[in-house]
């Protein structure tokens, strides 16, 4: 019987995060794989059942990885200049890493939205913690969610829209000063 090879299972690995950035879940090549890899066709499936279980095993410590990032990185601040900086910083420090997930199939990718919208929902509701103002009017259990969902649908049409890196900071800024700047304010009011 023949064991599997660390090694083997890291060069499939890595040869296929580089064939999936390149050319997407649809259009990867498994043969293309194999050979960057250096091993046989047949050999891939030793390792995994089909692409979908290769293109899994490259996702899933990507999506851990930046998951864990946004948590390290987005403390609550209430300066939307340093929100909108590091919103943008770790979308171009993270790009290929996103463009992967991107570019997968719609389980993935849905399976990736929600984990996004989680991590949002939680700090979205610490910061409105902050606002006993906002706290005391809204009444909708599903507030933070609708929020989270909507900022981060309108992060992904402005960040990932051409310009450069301080375009972006500009537009990301616009977006956490309308989301975000002073909601008791909005609610004094209300």
């Amino acid at each position: 019987m023949q064991y599997l090879k660390t090694e083997v299972r890291q060069r499939i690995l890595t040869a296929a995060e580089q064939e999936f950035k390149q050319h997407g879940y649809m259009d990867a090549s498994i043969r293309t794989i194999a050979d960057s890899a250096g091993i046989s066709l047949g050999n891939i499936y030793r390792y995994f059942n089909n692409k979908e279980a290769l293109f899994c095993a490259v996702i899933e410590p990507l999506m851990s990885e930046i998951a864990a990032k946004i948590e390290e990185a987005f403390v609550v601040t209430d300066d939307t200049k340093i929100v909108a900086d590091t919103v943008v910083d770790f979308l171009w420090a993270n790009a290929d890493k996103l463009a992967i997930i991107l570019q997968g199939n719609n389980y993935n990718f849905d399976s990736f939205k929600r984990m996004l919208n989680d991590l949002a929902e939680r700090t979205i509701e610490k910061l409105f913690a902050t606002f006993p103002l906002m706290q005391s009017k809204i009444k909708n259990p599903d507030f933070t969610y609708v929020i989270s969902s909507s900022f981060l649908h309108a992060l992904n049409l402005v960040a990932f829209h051409k310009g450069d890196k301080e375009e972006q900071k500009r537009n990301v800024k616009e977006l956490v000063t309308f989301f975000f700047e002073d909601p008791d304010q909005r609610f004094k009011d209300y």
